[in-house]
C-alpha cells in the first residue's frame, strides 16, 4: 500500500525478478533437486525444455531344485523348492532421490513341497503331500529415509510424517509423463510405498485301493491362506 494506506502499489521488482529474500528457504533448497534443462524448449516461455532417455530396468532371478529319493521298496520321496524374484526400477530421469516417479518394486515368490508315495501292498498306495507358498509384492520410493529438516522444514512437521521421505511437490501446469505409476513435479508419486504378503499352506493325502475289478480312491485336502500388508499414507 502507498502512504494513504488504501491504494495498492504494484511496482515491478528490480530486474523483473523476485528477490531471493522473498522466496521460501525450503523451496530454494528443493530447487537443487530439479533437473537442468536438456533441450531448448519453447522459445517464448521456455516450457518443455527437458527430455530424458533414461530407461526402465527389469531384473529377474529364478532358481528351481528337486530331489527324488527311494527309501526301501515301499516309499518314494521327492522334495522341491522354487525361488523367483522380479524387480522393476522406474527410470530415474532426475538422477536423485527427488525423481518424480514411483520407486523400485520387488515381486518375490517362494514355493516348497514334499511328497511321500507309500506302497502299502500291491493293492494299496497312499500319497502324502505338504506345501508352502509365499508371495510378496513390495515397493518403496527413491527418497525413503530422507530427513526433510535438511530442506528447512521444522522439527514438528518432520515428526508428523508417517514415513521419512522426500516431499511430493506438484506444480500447476506442469506435466511429467511415463515415470512409473504416476507423476508429480518433484518427489515420489502417491501410494508408491507398500508391502503385501500372502502365505498359503497346503496338505493333501489320498489312498488308492484295488478291489478286484474296481479301483477306489479317496483323500483329503486342507489349505490355509494368510494375507497381510501395509500401505502408509
Amino acid at each position: 500500500f502507498n502512504a494513504d494506506g488504501r491504494t495498492r502499489v504494484r511496482d515491478a521488482f528490480p530486474g523483473n525478478r523476485i528477490p531471493a529474500s522473498l522466496m521460501d528457504p525450503a523451496a530454494l533448497k528443493m530447487l537443487d533437486y530439479w533437473a537442468s534443462p536438456s533441450i531448448t524448449g519453447n522459445l517464448r516461455t521456455g516450457a518443455n525444455n527437458f527430455l530424458s532417455t533414461a530407461g526402465e530396468k527389469y531384473d529377474t532371478n529364478q532358481v528351481n531344485a528337486r530331489i527324488d529319493h527311494t527309501l526301501g521298496r515301499s516309499h518314494q520321496l521327492f522334495g522341491r523348492i522354487s525361488w523367483d524374484e522380479n524387480q522393476v526400477l522406474p527410470p530415474n530421469v532426475f538422477g536423485n532421490i527427488a525423481n518424480p516417479s514411483s520407486g523400485p518394486q520387488l515381486f518375490t515368490q517362494r514355493n516348497a513341497g514334499v511328497q511321500d508315495t507309500w506302497t502299502v501292498n500291491p493293492a494299496a498306495v497312499a500319497t502324502f503331500r505338504i506345501g508352502l507358498s509365499r508371495l510378496r509384492d513390495s515397493a518403496q520410493p527413491y527418497g525413503l529415509d530422507f530427513d526433510i529438516k535438511q530442506l528447512g522444514f521444522p522439527q514438528g512437521y518432520a515428526a508428523a510424517q508417517t514415513v521419512r521421505i522426500f516431499p511430493s511437490i506438484n506444480v500447476a501446469g506442469m506435466t511429467v509423463s511415463n515415470l512409473g505409476f504416476g507423476s508429480s513435479g518433484l518427489g515420489p508419486v502417491n501410494s508408491t510405498m507398500f508391502n503385501n504378503c500372502q502365505n498359503a499352506y497346503t496338505g493333501q493325502s489320498d489312498l488308492t485301493l484295488v478291489r478286484g475289478s474296481h479301483v477306489i480312491k479317496f483323500g483329503a485336502d486342507a489349505r490355509v491362506y494368510r494375507v497381510h500388508g501395509n500401505r502408509p499414507d
